[in-house]
């Protein structure tokens, strides 16, 4: 370029380096937007992310609470808990934030682990817990090991809340806390954790009560999950007429009578607490049907079993169509039995009843199951012996058993059961010989079998032959606060044998005292009690109880009584009628059954209802010798408060 031409004159320039000069510009001109438009970009993005993360913070870390018009919310838009009523003991209730809606839950189909996360919550709660007071006077060795355990909240995951929107999305779990009492066993509740009040909210189907008895609980909702998980006393098998009766939960083979590792009811599938062992269908099992609201029915074995929506395992028997469902009395099973719609060839008609014929177990005493009651592979049993003796509706051929004059089944049957049905029809145990009793028993035809259209083999017995339970002189004592006219009711399941006051239709109709002084209306007469006998079917007699030696009886029995409930005259009432039969030999093992218990032998109604119900129910054995190793029960002596009914009795031998 010439150095004399003056700068900026591009008129001057060559046509070539003028465009050089325009595309120079031009490409400074978009670098220099470029640049602009990329910090801007930058400076947007910078300030989301740090707003972004701010709001986090705030929400994550401070739990603020937005406050609006429309709803109660978290920034993240979950609901929490706003109204609650707060009790006398400070604790809160907060359904009326559920604002009457039903808790729907989305259930995992089985109890999980926690995760370390959720394992840190519940941990928290064993700060509450309020150990029972095991003093010098207690009646039971708890050892360094027992009570470590009771220190301990378990806690697994069943599933997650859908509904209603004020609980979406949080998960139930499944709470547990050991109790050592009469034996051992684990409590169950329902719960989920709420982050707004950083604490458990127990999910409760008793209200108040339940929540105030758990040191554990300080908040709860009230709703009964647990109704949503009771399986279906009857089911139909699709194709036929015969039904499935719901039998038991499934149990861990580690448990007993008086020691349960699991959850009662299988709650969650929980087998064994401590081992984290849950239960499962074999996959090898066959599905038998699908049930349409229980699912499917799964033949495991002999028996048939389900899984019900929180993993617990129920398990059925097979109940033939010519069993009469109308005949049955209790679907507890202790009163499973019916005549059978059979026709029957001559000489083995019979109007009795039958019931299925399951196993006999030992705890502490020798019992029958009713289910399962399948025979195919049981020693005793052999189709080449069956007889034909009915004939069903259908043409299916109903059969006995011959030749058992020395069948092991029959004569254990014979030793359960027969004794049972001399005292419910009046005949006097020495009135016959051993071998009369046993060939009366085994010329009446005391056992049937059918064969199911799954191939097996069913046992069912007379249900005449029945190991019975004597109640001896149960004697109901009423405390009403103030004078009171009570209706009281007592229903022992094969009946009453004895009541004074005459007991008729209803039962008694009196006017009782504070001091339990009571005025029978039917004959104008006062007791201090009310007195009952009566049969019952059995139970399983508890393995844990109290050994003691002739010499202790009555010192012992008296402390016992008295940790159970029982005032003095009670108790001087109780060993009047009972010390010489506990003291006939040098020792004594003497247990008393759970209330749950002695309330499903003989259901005791009082109107009206009292405050405080104590039902002590004795069993015992006496010994040549003193047995070893008998675990005590812990005895938690009840709170007599209000109107208070007091009921003792014992097994008669």
């Amino acid at each position: 370029m010439d150095e004399n031409i003056p700068q900026g004159t591009s008129g001057q320039l060559p046509e070539e380096h003028k465009n050089q000069v325009s595309m120079s510009r031009g490409l400074l001109y978009f670098l220099v937007a470029s640049i602009v438009v990329l910090f801007v970009c930058l400076f947007v993005v910078m300030f989301l992310l740090f707003f972004k993360a701010d709001s986090s913070k705030i929400v994550n870390n401070d739990n603020k609470v937005v406050q609006n018009d429309n709803s109660n919310t978290l920034e993240n838009k979950v609901e929490i808990l706003s109204k609650y009523d707060e009790m006398l003991d400070g604790k809160k209730d907060y359904s009326a934030s559920l604002e009457n809606k039903d808790i729907v839950v989305d259930w995992y189909g089985g109890a999980r682990v926690l995760n370390d996360e959720q394992k840190e919550l519940v941990k928290k709660l064993n700060s509450r817990i309020v150990l029972p007071q095991y003093d010098d006077n207690a009646m039971v060795v708890v050892s360094d090991e027992d009570v470590e355990s009771l220190k301990k909240i378990y806690g697994f995951v069943v599933g997650e809340i859908k509904e209603p929107s004020t609980l979406a999305g949080r998960t139930l779990y499944l709470l547990s806390q050991k109790y050592i009492e009469m034996g051992s066993g684990y409590t169950d509740s329902f719960a989920f954790y709420d982050e707004n009040i950083n604490d458990f909210v127990f999910v409760m189907s008793d209200n108040t009560i339940q929540c105030s008895s758990m040191s554990i609980c300080q908040n709860f909702v009230s709703y009964d999950l647990y109704e949503k998980l009771v399986p279906k006393t009857v089911l139909d098998i699709p194709g036929e007429d015969s039904k499935l009766i719901f039998s038991e939960f499934l149990r861990d083979s580690d448990s007993s009578s008086f020691e349960n590792t699991g959850l009662s009811s299988n709650r969650g599938g929980v087998l064994n607490i401590e081992k984290n062992k849950f239960s499962s269908i074999p996959i090898d099992s066959t599905i038998l049907f699908k049930d349409k609201d229980l699912g499917s029915l799964y033949k495991v074995g002999a028996e048939y079993e389900a899984v019900l929506p929180d993993g617990a395992v129920a398990k059925y028997g097979y109940l033939p169509y010519f069993f009469d469902l109308s005949t049955i009395v209790d679907k507890t099973l202790y009163g499973l039995q019916s005549k059978l719609s059979v026709s029957w060839l001559k000489g083995a008609d019979t109007k009795d009843a039958f019931a299925p014929a399951g196993e006999f177990y030992s705890i502490c005493g020798t019992y029958l199951k009713a289910f399962p009651n399948v025979v195919n592979e049981k020693s005793w049993f052999s189709e080449d012996n069956l007889e034909v003796v009915g004939t069903t509706s259908k043409g299916d051929k109903i059969y006995t058993l011959t030749n058992v004059e020395n069948n092991e089944f029959y004569k254990e049957l014979f030793a359960w059961g027969y004794s049972g049905y001399m005292s419910t029809e009046g005949i006097k145990y020495d009135s016959m010989t051993d071998e009369e009793k046993w060939q009366d028993f085994i010329s009446d035809m005391p056992m049937v079998f059918w064969k199911n259209p799954q191939g097996d083999w069913l046992a069912f017995r007379k249900a005449k032959y029945q190991s019975m339970v004597e109640c001896g002189k149960p004697v109901i004592y009423l405390y009403p606060e103030e004078e009171t006219d009570v209706h009281v009711q007592v229903e022992p399941k094969a009946g009453l044998s004895i009541s004074d006051p005459d007991y008729g239709r209803d039962g008694w109709f009196v006017k009782a005292t504070p001091d339990s002084e009571i005025f029978n209306y039917k004959n104008e007469t006062e007791y201090p009690y009310l007195f009952w006998e009566g049969y019952s079917y059995d139970y399983t007699r508890p393995c844990y109880g109290f050994v003691m030696s002739r010499e202790d009886v009555s010192s012992r029995m008296f402390e016992i009584l008295a940790k159970l409930g029982m005032n003095e005259k009670e108790s001087a009432d109780f060993m009047e009628f009972w010390e010489e039969k506990l003291t006939v030999k040098p020792y004594v093992f003497v247990t008393f059954l759970p209330q749950a218990t002695f309330e499903e032998m003989a259901p005791l109604t009082v109107e009206p209802k009292p405050d405080t119900v104590i039902r002590v129910f004795m069993d015992y054995q006496a010994l040549d010798y003193p047995l070893y190793n008998v675990p005590e029960p812990y005895l938690k002596t009840p709170e007599r408060k209000g109107f208070t009914v007091v009921e003792w009795g014992g097994r008669l031998y």
